[in-house]
């Protein structure tokens, strides 16, 4: 009885494990398509899809979300090409820090690198993956 007990608790504890892996790949794997999504936005000039992404509390170093917004309108009237590379995607439970570099460009211009920092946090609400920001004001 014991014996079938333990057997019954060691299955379970290994199971949990690999579901925590492939858990993690899961979300990895649903902010890589996020990221993708508003890469796909960009390009079609569907800035409201960018923003469908965003939430609302979002916040980034003084930057809030009108402010984000207007960041990438500036940036489709520049530029009408975007390349978005996921360096690395750190997890920890709701919250997400992806390393990016996205890469602009258009007819006239041949890649203008940004760092990826106002797509770079992410914050796991209500089941989905939302930018969210740093959440630090400007000089903090």
């Amino acid at each position: 009885m014991y014996r079938t007990i333990f057997i019954l608790f060691f299955l379970v504890f290994i199971t949990a494990c690999g579901i925590t892996k492939d858990d993690d790949k899961i979300q990895k794997a649903r902010i890589t398509d996020l990221i993708k999504r508003v890469e796909d936005a960009f390009r079609e000039n569907r800035i409201d899809a960018i923003f469908s992404h965003y939430h609302d509390n979002f916040l980034h170093d003084g930057f809030n979300r009108y402010d984000a917004r207007y960041w990438w309108i500036e940036k489709r009237v520049l530029y009408h090409m975007i390349e978005i590379d996921i360096l690395n995607i750190q997890i920890d439970e709701v919250d997400a820090k992806v390393n990016i570099m996205i890469n602009f460009s258009s007819l006239e211009v041949d890649r203008v690198p940004f760092p990826g920092d106002l797509i770079s946090y992410f914050y796991h609400d209500r089941g989905v993956w939302r930018i969210f920001g740093n959440q630090e004001r400007h000089g903090e």
